[in-house]
């Protein structure tokens, strides 16, 4: 999949390879792969004073929240159907086992 073929239906994170590690990815996920494409519904925030990421900006979208995040340099988006997260508000990122 390509990053404008992806992004047709939404927005896709292009995660590069300085964040696997972060992300829990291994060899074995990435298959060697310098990035990854994910979607927005596929990157879950939860708040951590010890995460690695930093919420930028919140926003409200109807029946989900957007969360801009800053994470080792990076931006990643995120949509979130909870509350409770605000901006400036440290978060652990990971990726949800949902297709």
């Amino acid at each position: 999949m390509s990053l404008e073929a992806g992004s047709f239906l939404g927005h896709i994170n292009s995660i590069p390879e300085k964040l696997f590690g972060v992300l829990g990815l291994d060899e074995n996920t990435t298959e060697g792969r310098s990035e990854i494409l994910v979607r927005a519904e596929h990157v879950t925030i939860e708040k951590d004073e010890a995460g690695a990421g930093t919420v930028e900006q919140v926003s409200f979208a109807g029946h989900y929240i957007i969360y801009r995040v800053s994470i080792e340099g990076c931006i990643l988006i995120v949509y979130r159907i909870q509350g409770g997260i605000e901006s400036g508000d440290r978060v652990r990122i990971g990726l949800s086992r949902e297709p």
